[in-house]
């Protein structure tokens, strides 16, 4: 998210698609207005504990497991797609060891090119994102070396290939 501070108001400049413009009242009663640039149509991954944002869009789980400690009725999520997970031999496998992430990613990209539910699922994450962002939802603690990184890079790989 972009922010340009310093604006004084009405925008001088024409709206842009993606662009709001947005006044903020600061605690001693002044204003400040900002131009806000909004990112749509993006592919995001995020941990399903942190909380919802209306720029998550339409919110996908990816894990085969429900994470501990969540109960369904208090998460948002709109599609929890359990097929498009690793399998529980691959899970185990890596066992969120950075020095195998390598080859994990490797191998969940071959199970995803073998996997009869992708296409199906890769569809409905095109057409999802042709609204707005879509956000990929995993449990793991490592925000970076997880399968759901690997995944959001395979449909970004994908979406390459339809052009």
């Amino acid at each position: 998210m972009t922010i340009l501070e310093g604006c004084q108001g009405k925008p001088k400049i024409p709206m842009l698609e993606g662009v709001e413009f947005l006044s903020e009242t600061r605690a001693n009663g002044g204003v400040r207005e900002v131009y806000t640039l909004i990112n749509k149509n993006e592919l995001l991954c995020k941990r399903i504990y942190d909380p919802p944002k209306p720029e998550d869009g339409y919110r996908v789980f990816v894990d085969r497991l429900w994470p501990r400690g969540v109960k369904k009725e208090n998460i948002r999520i709109d599609l929890w797609e359990k097929d498009i997970a690793p399998s529980t031999e691959l899970r185990k496998w890596f066992g969120h060891t950075i020095e195998r992430f390598a080859e994990f990613s490797i191998r969940y990209i071959a199970e995803l090119d073998a996997n009869p539910h992708a296409k199906a699922f890769l569809n409905t994450i095109q057409d999802k994102r042709k609204h707005g962002n879509v956000t990929l939802l995993f449990g793991a603690k490592d925000r970076m070396f997880n399968h759901a990184a690997v995944l959001k890079n395979w449909i970004e790989t994908q979406d390459l290939k339809t052009i």
